[in-house]
């Protein structure tokens, strides 16, 4: 695209929403492409990032506990640090696990443990990517030393098809910041 005008041909919505992703053709408008490119571009989401962590089993989320990340550090919204149990509120809170367990749901997932990345934004929680897996880095020792729950051991018995039921604690055994 050569002017704003080319730019807003280019862009084509990938759904109806006035807030949906955009795919951007730049081959499209006789930019002097010679192979057509496509760029996805995201709309920029202001707020904090939180983890959800959830244990799938038979279809039903069986833990779903949310970690609060650090400010991302841009340009590449890296994480900062986590905290865990979440300060939010718990109104917030119950917000994140639902839009995590209804979007799992929305793809499919009966079963496993998931690595959920939202944002809270001005306009409520928005949903970053899942991960079908547990969480990298320090996220099992986190759950384990907050709630009792071990998230290595839920993965090989969701795996092995018996059914999960972690024993949560009913209330955070500690609180634990991460950088």
């Amino acid at each position: 695209a050569t002017s704003d005008d080319d730019s807003e041909e280019a862009l084509i919505p990938l759904s109806g929403s006035e807030d949906s992703d955009m795919v951007l053709n730049a081959g499209h408008g006789g930019g002097g492409a010679k192979e057509e490119t496509v760029f996805m571009l995201e709309q920029y989401l202001d707020g904090p990032e939180v983890d959800v962590d959830v244990v799938v089993s038979e279809g039903e989320a069986r833990y779903c506990e949310v970690v609060d990340n650090g400010p991302t550090a841009e340009p590449y919204f890296n994480e900062t640090w986590g905290l865990c149990p979440s300060k939010l509120p718990h109104a917030q809170q119950r917000d994140l696990q639902a839009m995590a367990i209804d979007s799992l749901k929305a793809c499919g997932f009966d079963a496993g443990v998931f690595h959920v990345e939202l944002k809270v934004t001005s306009k409520g929680p928005r949903l970053i990517e899942i991960n079908a897996r547990m969480g990298g880095g320090q996220v099992r020792d986190t759950h384990l030393r907050v709630w009792g729950v071990d998230l290595v051991d839920e993965t090989l018995l969701v795996t092995a098809g018996v059914p999960a039921h972690p024993p949560r604690a009913q209330q955070p055994l500690c609180a634990l910041a991460y950088n």
